[in-house]
């Protein structure tokens, strides 16, 4: 996609947007309390009350903190119960059960919010379900990262619909999806095309972002990527260190977080319900939030 810049960027602007950051971090906690422990969160949601839910991928364990960094409960793979083979990302659904994206096992499963597992989706029809997102409609959509396409189910799991998704090159496990809330537009974290991509429902793709524009610099390792009500897209730039917002049509409006702010391999993001933008970095296991002017 490109732009004409020229009237939307001083040169004062793009010196602001490239080393300032346009949000404040107001609130920070870590999951991990032995500190001889890497952890790695590499999916990150909110449910109804506020609560933080995340997976752990290197324990293999899903997570509920509170606001304030108080666990609330954990569920998933233990030294005798291995009930993950991959674990990745992690929606709420419609319902309040928990999807969870398993790449490594081929489908998503559902639990409550115990814990208990529920059913799965995917079983025979996905290669790599990489991602989970929900939409207004309470559909579940998978991301398969291998055969590039995202498929639609019900919080029930039963499958309704799929749609093929256009990529220059193959993508990988650190691919993510959203929906956008403002306008329903799919969003897609293309990794290794180090790019941003929206998509009708039907697949058609409306833009792209690759980091070209005036006080901008080359998006590298998109990973977690969400939007809030306004329709702004915040994508974690994991190896670039920043927290990229854009607007809803693709159009650079500055980085909400970078080293500047002490930001660290970002690597999932997801909004709060106060409006706060929450990072996980993905190896500190610190769970940073962020003010911002929408």
């Amino acid at each position: 996609m490109s732009y004409d810049t020229s009237q939307k960027f001083t040169l004062f602007d793009a010196r602001l947007h490239r080393n300032s950051s346009l949000g404040r971090q107001a609130h920070c906690f870590n999951i991990e309390k032995n500190p001889h422990k890497t952890p790695n969160i590499c999916g990150l949601t909110v449910n109804h009350r506020n609560d933080i839910v995340l997976m752990d991928g290197k324990a293999q364990r899903l997570k509920t903190f509170r606001y304030s960094g108080t666990q609330r409960h954990q569920f998933g793979s233990t030294l005798f119960s291995k009930i993950f083979v991959q674990p990745k990302d992690v929606a709420i659904l419609s319902n309040r059960n928990i999807a969870i994206a398993d790449p490594g096992d081929g489908v998503a499963k559902i639990y409550d919010r115990t814990g208990h597992y529920l059913l799965q989706c995917g079983r025979d029809l996905l290669m790599s379900p990489c991602s989970v997102t929900t939409n207004h409609k309470g559909e579940i959509l998978l991301l398969d990262s291998y055969l590039r396409q995202v498929h639609f189910f019900t919080p029930h799991g039963h499958h309704l619909r799929h749609i093929p998704i256009e990529i220059t090159q193959e993508m990988d496990d650190d691919c993510y999806i959203a929906v956008n809330k403002f306008n329903g537009d799919i969003l897609l974290s293309d990794n290794i095309g180090n790019k941003v991509k929206a998509f009708s429902q039907k697949g058609e793709l409306l833009w792209e972002q690759c980091g070209l524009e005036e006080g901008q610099v080359q998006m590298l390792d998109p990973c977690g990527i969400c939007s809030d009500i306004y329709g702004n897209v915040f994508v974690a730039e994991k190896n670039n260190y920043k927290v990229t917002m854009l607007s809803h049509d693709g159009t650079f409006k500055g980085y909400i977080a970078t080293e500047d702010n002490k930001i660290d391999v970002p690597q999932v993001v997801a909004i709060d319900n106060y409006g706060q933008l929450v990072v996980g970095e993905a190896y500190s296991g610190k769970v940073k939030f962020f003010t911002y002017q929408p």
